[in-house]
């Protein structure tokens, strides 16, 4: 889960007063049902008993760990006080006068009524005492290190980055280059990889990469397999320079690509436009391409020589879901040097409303 939604339930500090109102219905309980007048109506004592053991069993299902005695004490009482009324009632039956059956039922009911009390005044006393307790512990928590707030002021540092903000940019990066010039190899050539091995570049060969014109649609859509080349972490202002680099080359085999992956969510049920303007190298005359993909698909890619080219693009976020866009884009072309670059600019990672940046590929 995201932090932003642990916020609210933790500033209204919920566990907490959800027990105080289960003790505070507890204690009505306790003092509402005590009364004189329930005497007076032998025929519905039993019920009147039967309901405020429910009531107040109830409320022990719902705090079972704060009262773990009322349940058996409510029920063995319950059935004490039952019993107690049935046995004197059929003695009544046997009573050849009024006055000697009232009597008895009288006396049946002020037993009754006793026990019952005790009861409630039972379990009173463990919500008192529960009570007295819970706040000597929250007492003891605000005066030790000041726990609460420490937790706040966590919180409150993790809402300010892409964790609890989902407006913030947050991006996954690969940065690879496609061959050693000193063995005169593509990188993890062996006898089964002799163009490389493809697994460690998003499922393409470092010869595509280099030679072969490969785009970001070329890639495979494993998560496992673009974790392994998407291994570092980007954090961004609306603005940004991913990659700004310069090398001398040796031969047109040896280029340097970045590559980028963003999980952006569409949180309304229509898709929704994404514009935005980037800087780019590439040089189409070796094979290296920049391109676009989005959830797999070719979007675009360059098939020009830039040393540093600019383009404007739009994306159409599909709606209710979380869609992967990737960018690739390889080197310039060479005059003594190369130079591999990319950058997004005029807040052009400031998403419009109803999109979220999500970073979630390690749990994909």
């Amino acid at each position: 889960s995201s932090l932003a939604e642990l916020i609210p339930p933790l500033a209204a500090k919920g566990p907490i007063n959800t027990l105080e109102a289960q003790i505070s219905a507890l204690n009505i309980a306790v003092k509402d049902r005590i009364r004189v007048d329930e005497l007076a109506s032998l025929s519905s004592l039993v019920g009147v008993i039967t309901s405020d053991a429910e009531a107040i069993q109830s409320i022990g299902v719902n705090a079972s760990e704060v009262f773990p005695t009322i349940h058996s004490n409510i029920a063995f009482t319950n059935s004490l006080a039952t019993e107690a009324f049935t046995k004197h009632l059929d003695q009544s039956k046997r009573v050849n006068t009024v006055e000697g059956g009232i009597t008895i039922a009288l006396r049946s009911a002020i037993a009754t009524h006793e026990a019952r009390k005790q009861t409630f005044n039972m379990a009173a006393s463990i919500a008192e005492s529960t009570m007295q307790s819970i706040e000597a512990r929250l007492s003891t928590d605000l005066k030790t290190g000041n726990k609460i707030a420490d937790i706040y002021n966590f919180i409150g540092h993790f809402s300010k980055t892409h964790l609890g903000n989902p407006s913030l940019p947050v991006m996954r990066m690969g940065l690879w280059s496609t061959y050693a010039y000193g063995p005169g190899r593509w990188y993890g050539y062996d006898g089964s990889y002799t163009n490389g091995y493809h697994p460690l570049f998003g499922g393409v060969t470092p010869q595509a990469w280099g030679d072969g014109s490969a785009v970001a649609s070329s890639m495979s859509t494993d998560p496992i397999v673009l974790r392994a080349l998407f291994n570092k972490f980007v954090y961004c202002s609306s603005s940004c320079s991913v990659r700004s680099d310069e090398w001398y080359f040796y031969t047109s085999t040896n280029s340097r690509h970045i590559g980028i992956l963003i999980r952006i969510k569409n949180t309304k049920t229509t898709n929704i436009d994404w514009n935005f303007s980037f800087y780019f190298t590439s040089y189409v005359g070796w094979g290296e391409e920049a391109s676009i993909s989005l959830n797999g698909q070719y979007v675009w890619n360059s098939q020009a020589n830039c040393a540093t080219c600019l383009r404007d693009q739009t994306l159409s976020i599909p709606a209710s879901k979380t869609s992967t866009i990737i960018f690739v884009v390889g080197s310039g072309p060479g005059s003594g040097t190369r130079t591999n670059h990319l950058s997004f600019i005029n807040d052009s990672l400031k998403l419009p409303d109803g999109l979220e940046y999500v970073d979630d590929l390690d749990s994909l």
